[in-house]
């Protein structure tokens, strides 16, 4: 049902199964798409709701992390920017590798969102530094020296458009 835009419906079934039988197997896997059809349907708070209960409650799960990093995601979406940092940061802290970048992608762009433009133009500039192509580094250069700009420290991001040149 989630597959062909029928989410709602979807989460009717997933909420049924969840709580009808709360010991089936099958319910780790429901609360999963539970949250990520509300994302669908653009209910974000209710998103990260979902993905963080999932999260708590199957810590060890193959998923648990990216549930994470979703919830601060939908947080994110729903312009609750603080919290969609504090979220970040928790999955930073679980040391997963692999979600590391998106985590400080969010965190970038949570601090430009709350205007916090010295420390997004940092997150920007860590991620230009360690980007993997060309083009992902060119645009989080660019990101940095807009947000320094941003915050009006002009000489800070004069000196990172220098340093993009010379090292771009």
């Amino acid at each position: 049902l989630l597959e062909v835009g029928r989410s709602s419906e979807a989460s009717q079934l997933l909420s049924r199964l969840k709580k009808d039988f709360p010991k089936h197997p099958k319910v780790e896997e429901a609360l999963y798409f539970m949250a990520w059809a509300d994302f669908r349907d653009d209910r974000f708070v209710e998103a990260a709701e979902g993905f963080y209960q999932f999260f708590k409650k199957f810590p060890h799960s193959d998923k648990a992390i990216e549930s994470l990093l979703r919830s601060a995601n939908a947080y994110f979406s729903a312009k609750q920017f603080r919290k969609a940092l504090e979220l970040y940061n928790d999955v930073l802290r679980q040391g997963q590798g692999a979600f590391k970048k998106d985590s400080n992608t969010g965190i970038a762009w949570s601090y430009y969102k709350l205007n916090e433009f010295d420390k997004a133009g940092n997150y920007f500039l860590t991620l230009a530094r360690n980007a993997e192509s060309k083009d992902s580094k060119a645009e989080q250069y660019y990101q940095a020296i807009h947000s320094y700009y941003s915050g009006e420290a002009w000489s800070k991001g004069i000196e990172v458009a220098n340093e993009f040149v010379k090292n771009g």
